[in-house]
């Protein structure tokens, strides 16, 4: 079995022959001033999967992380492949994991 990463998409894939690329979805943060102009292209299963993935690569790419750190967004989400698709709106929540280390101590 061979593993690899997805070329299109990126994704680990563990059974490359039944792996299927999540559709490409239309995301911006019009509380921001953006319009459907400014959106991002954002892989995502569904729109509320593509805006969970917005938000979190708007806060890497922010390096501020203010959707992690309590400021909601609103976004607007639409299918990438269809002009006439709804617009549907989202508010991203956003929260960190604690990680932990170990290191041996002599």
């Amino acid at each position: 079995m061979s593993t690899s990463d997805c070329p299109t998409c990126g994704v680990y894939m563990i059974f490359p022959s039944s792996h299927k690329c999540a559709p490409m979805w239309l995301v911006w943060d019009p509380d921001a001033g953006e319009t459907i102009d400014d959106a991002r292209t954002v892989r995502g299963f569904d729109a509320s999967d593509a805006a969970e993935n917005w938000a979190e690569r708007s806060d890497s790419d922010s390096a501020e992380y203010a959707i992690v750190r309590g400021s909601p967004a609103t976004v607007l989400v639409r299918s990438a492949a269809d002009e006439a698709a709804p617009i549907e709106k989202y508010e991203v929540h956003g929260e960190s994991a604690p990680s932990y280390n170990a290191y041996l101590q002599e």
